[in-house]
């Protein structure tokens, strides 16, 4: 694990550590680049790789242009970057035993169309940042779990089939005290819980968005 205020004078030295990591078939590689202003291009070698099971990239910009081939991968996450959306496709195709997936705070996609009967955990994190949301729609049909971390003010969410689904977490990141929701956001909130009314379990927050959306609104 590589874990350190990240600039990029240090680009070198963070080369050098994954490439013996890579050489040494390492299983797990965590890169949390606790980044300022400068992000880490992502090794070239880093692309094609039989022996990882477990990667989590923070701050770490991957090169759209590049193929992904991570054909142990089983769980991967990625933080704080822009994330194209032709890299997302790349990492969905390139990664056909993946069962775990986690974008936190990224921005750039707006879709997931998730067809791999293997991934079955879908963790999706908005960044504060309002201005880096917008649309996005979500079609994953085997997944069991999903886990939604939303910006209120600025994402539009439509679930286009997850009809596995089991279990859910949904979360506004904004405050929630002296909250007023327009009339419009609070119908394509109540289509949202509609979509999701089959699952066993749904843990929501924080705890005003319960009572706002709850009692009475969807009684």
């Amino acid at each position: 694990m590589v874990d350190f205020k990240y600039e990029d004078c240090f680009s070198t030295d963070v080369d050098n550590w994954l490439q013996f990591a890579l050489k040494n078939k390492v299983k797990e590689v965590s890169l949390r680049m606790n980044f300022n202003q400068d992000f880490y291009i992502l090794l070239e070698m880093m692309y094609s790789n039989s022996s990882l099971t477990s990667l989590y990239l923070e701050g770490c910009i991957l090169d759209p242009e590049r193929t992904i081939k991570w054909s142990s991968l089983t769980k991967l996450q990625i933080s704080g970057v822009d994330l194209p959306q032709s890299v997302v496709e790349k990492n969905l195709s390139g990664c056909p035993v993946l069962n775990s997936l986690d974008l936190s705070e990224c921005w750039g996609f707006t879709c997931l169309e998730i067809n791999s009967q293997n991934l079955c955990e879908l963790r999706v994190r908005d960044s504060e940042n309002e201005e880096s949301v917008g649309f996005l729609q979500i079609s994953a049909p085997y997944i069991t779990y999903l886990s939604l971390w939303l910006h209120h003010a600025g994402r539009q969410i439509n679930l286009k089939d997850i009809s596995s689904l089991v279990s859910a977490s949904f979360y506004f990141i904004e405050p929630f005290w002296n909250l007023i929701i327009p009339e419009d956001d609070l119908s394509s909130t109540k289509e949202f819980f509609e979509k999701i009314h089959h699952i066993k379990e749904l843990e929501l927050g924080p705890e005003p968005l319960k009572e706002y959306f709850i009692e009475p609104n969807f009684t």
